[in-house]
């Protein structure tokens, strides 16, 4: 199937993969002025809201962790993401100097989850947390342009991948049981085809990008923004009616760079 058809795949995430990723709904925080000279005590750390990796990239879904960032956990509930959350809100100063709000998904007292620019400049970018109009907390981060992510079930970067597969492009089942263990997924058959849709962030803008499943190497029939949902992006496999069975690693390489590596069950070919 060819990328186009993936605009009648985008809803099926909403039905059955959303629940188990991180609070995704976000708005972000417009300042006017520069913040402070002097450094605040609390000091941010910054990573991928899918693997936790430190890497991260213009377009994806990161989440940083600090203390006392609000008062109570509130989850964004508008599209497009508003740019304030109960009175918090996220600045990022990039490489250039160039200055953004960052859109919020999600502000809580020890998290905080925001939508990457698209346009942030790659290389060291400056990150700052303000209440109201005081600076609570900052932090550093590194921008490539490609840092790919897989979310999972276990919303911790590990094990069962927050995934789909259908044979018909209208049909769709998770790769999981509905309780978080596996399902045994079916390769293709002579007959008919079987694809994986695998939902992760950050490489979106990624040059070049192949998906290993166990010691296969696969070329996605697409792989970009999902489309519905702001930061999520999306790869659809064809899977090869020789893969082996049993549970097996898969992973993303994309512009150098690996994923998380989660784990697939494959059902006897």
């Amino acid at each position: 199937m060819k990328a186009s058809a993936t605009n009648r795949w985008q809803c099926a995430w909403l039905g059955l993969c959303l629940g188990a990723c991180l609070p995704l709904f976000a708005a972000a925080h417009s300042f006017a002025n520069d913040p402070p000279a002097t450094p605040p005590l609390n000091v941010l750390v910054t990573v991928n809201a899918a693997s936790y990796a430190p890497r991260l990239a213009p377009g994806a879904i990161a989440a940083l962790f600090g203390t006392k960032l609000t008062e109570r956990a509130q989850v964004a509930a508008s599209i497009p993401l508003p740019t304030d959350l109960d009175d918090v809100g996220v600045r990022l100063i990039d490489s250039r100097n160039v200055d953004y709000s960052a859109p919020l998904f999600f502000v809580s007292p020890g998290q905080i989850n925001y939508l990457m620019p698209d346009r942030i400049a790659l290389g060291e970018a400056r990150i700052f947390v303000i209440r109201d109009t005081e600076l609570i907390a900052q932090g550093t981060l590194l921008i490539t342009n490609s840092a790919p992510a897989l979310f999972t079930f276990s919303a911790n970067g590990k094990g069962v991948p927050t995934a789909l597969t259908t044979f018909d492009g209208e049909n769709f089942a998770s790769v999981t049981d509905g309780k978080g263990a596996w399902r045994a997924v079916e390769p293709s058959t002579a007959q008919r085809s079987n694809f994986l849709l695998l939902f992760g962030t950050g490489f979106r803008y990624a040059r070049k990008l192949r998906v290993l499943i166990g010691e296969v190497e696969l070329k996605p029939v697409y792989a970009g923004a999902q489309g519905a949902l702001a930061g999520l992006d999306q790869i659809n496999l064809e899977l090869p009616p020789d893969l082996p069975g049993g549970l097996v690693k898969l992973q993303i390489i994309s512009d150098g760079y690996s994923s998380n590596i989660v784990q697939l069950q494959l059902a006897d070919s």
